[in-house]
């Protein structure tokens, strides 16, 4: 029959085995959380895309400041649980691209009545 100190023993590296897995699982939750609110910029841009190719401006609009905040946190994340990666400079660049360079455009270009802030815009954001 076993004794205490052998069960304590064998419970305790059973524990340390589940300890150390879920510290694997977590730290690979902490490098993707960058990326993936990089990947919601990139989404907010596309729906934007979509939102205004079929009319509907205050939506596109809305996603593009969505995109913006996902844009500002995404990097400050990064920073904050200190994680760099190529991929993820990468898939920054192609959202900044995607959410503040075309969905604007296509904005711009699907609005057919001009008002005097839009005037305003392109004339202040060259």
């Amino acid at each position: 029959m076993a004794s205490r100190n052998e069960v304590a023993r064998e419970t305790n590296a059973a524990i340390n085995i589940y300890l150390k897995l879920a510290d694997e699982y977590a730290q690979k939750i902490r490098r993707t959380i960058p990326n993936g609110l990089t990947l919601a910029n990139l989404i907010c841009g596309l729906f934007s895309l979509i939102m205004a190719m079929n009319g509907l401006y205050r939506f596109s609009s809305l996603f593009i400041i969505l995109a913006a905040a996902c844009d500002f946190f995404d990097g400050r994340v990064a920073r904050i649980v200190r994680v760099t990666s190529d991929i993820g400079a990468h898939l920054s660049s192609l959202a900044d691209v995607v959410s503040f360079g075309v969905a604007p455009a296509i904005l711009a270009h699907s609005i057919k009545h001009w008002s005097f802030f839009m005037i305003i815009a392109f004339i202040s954001f060259p």
